[in-house]
């Protein structure tokens, strides 16, 4: 009788973490398309604090291609800094790879 105690003890309790490593990865999807979701709307309400001129609580045509300027301009900041470090790597390899041939010669 005893034996069967903990027999069925470590069944329930191997059951429970199957039952963890399975659902673990569900309960985080879930987190995480929530998180993105509060983040949407955290910047959609950033965006119609900054460009809502004339404060009626949505964005006109004049509003949305202020913001859509402003995006543009961001994006391709970003695209210049990141074609940037990329030259900046290949120049940093280039250097290396310089190093390398006078350590050689």
């Amino acid at each position: 009788m005893k034996n069967y105690r903990f027999v069925h003890l470590y069944t329930t309790l191997a059951a429970l973490m199957v039952a963890a490593v399975v659902f673990a990865p569900v309960i985080h999807a879930a987190d995480k398309a929530e998180t993105a979701a509060a983040k949407k709307a955290r910047q959609e309400q950033e965006n119609l604090e900054k460009y809502d001129k004339n404060h009626d609580g949505k964005l006109d045509n004049d509003e949305k291609a202020e913001l859509k300027a402003d995006q543009a301009k961001a994006a391709a900041e970003k695209k210049a800094a990141a074609a940037e470090k990329k030259e900046a790597a290949a120049e940093k390899k280039r250097e290396r790879e310089a190093a390398k041939k006078t350590g050689e010669k």
